[in-house]
C-alpha cells in the first residue's frame, strides 16, 4: 500500500510539473473541454421539513464539458446519509441522493486563469431513502439547485475547487389517493479534485 500511495504521489508531482498549457486551450488561448471530478460533500438542511435531519456527508461525482470559454454544462451524481433529529429522532442512516443533477455553469472570467469561480444553475432528480423507522418519508422527486463555487488549478490538467449549492427538492413519498409528499431544503458544501481533458 505505502509503495502504491508513493507512485501515485510521484504521478501527481510529474503532472504538475511538466503540463505547459492548459488542456483543452482553443487558438484564443481560452479554456475548454471534458472534466472529470470527485470529492466530498456535506448538507445542511436550513428549514426543518418532515423528515427533520441532522447534517449529512458523503460523496459525489460529476462530468462536464466546456463547450465555451466562459459556459459548461455539468452532470453530477451524489450520495449523503444523515440521521434524523428532533421529532425525526431514532430515524438513522437517511440517503439522499441526487442521481442525476444537471447544471449550467457560468464562469466569470476569461482565458485561463488560476482561479477560475463560477455560478451554476440546474435541476436534478433525488431519491431520499425512508431510514431505520418506517414512516413513509422516504420517496422521490424533482428538485432546483443554484450555486457558486470555483476551481483552482495546479497544473492545466489538475484543479482543486469548491463549491456551495442551495437545494429545493419535492419529494413524493406516496402516490395513492392523496398523494403524500414533501420539501427539503439542503445546503450542499462540496470539495473536488477534477482532471481537465
Amino acid at each position: 500500500m505505502k509503495k502504491q500511495i508513493i507512485t501515485l504521489a510521484g504521478l501527481l508531482m510529474f503532472l504538475c510539473f511538466t503540463q505547459p498549457a492548459i488542456a483543452g486551450d482553443d487558438d484564443n488561448g481560452d479554456r475548454r473541454g471534458f472534466t472529470v471530478g470527485f470529492g466530498p460533500i456535506g448538507n445542511f438542511y436550513l428549514i426543518d421539513t418532515t423528515p427533520i435531519m441532522d447534517p449529512g456527508i458523503g460523496g459525489y461525482v460529476y462530468f462536464d464539458y466546456r463547450f465555451h470559454p466562459q459556459v459548461a454544462f455539468e452532470t453530477s451524481f451524489f450520495i449523503s446519509s444523515q440521521d434524523g433529529t428532533n421529532i425525526s429522532k431514532g430515524d438513522g442512516n437517511i440517503l439522499l441522493l441526487g442521481i442525476p443533477t444537471f447544471d449550467i455553469k457560468l464562469y466569470f472570467r476569461e482565458g485561463n486563469p488560476s482561479f477560475d469561480p463560477y455560478a451554476t444553475t440546474g435541476i436534478g432528480v433525488y431519491i431520499l431513502t425512508e431510514g431505520t423507522v418506517a414512516n413513509s418519508t422516504g420517496g422521490a422527486g424533482m428538485g432546483a439547485q443554484v450555486g457558486l463555487g470555483f476551481d483552482y488549478y495546479l497544473t492545466s490538467m489538475i484543479s482543486l475547487g469548491m463549491q456551495g449549492t442551495f437545494r429545493s427538492v419535492s419529494v413524493i413519498s406516496d402516490f395513492g389517493t392523496p398523494s403524500k409528499s414533501a420539501a427539503i431544503f439542503p445546503y450542499s458544501v462540496h470539495g473536488n479534485v477534477s482532471f481537465h481533458f
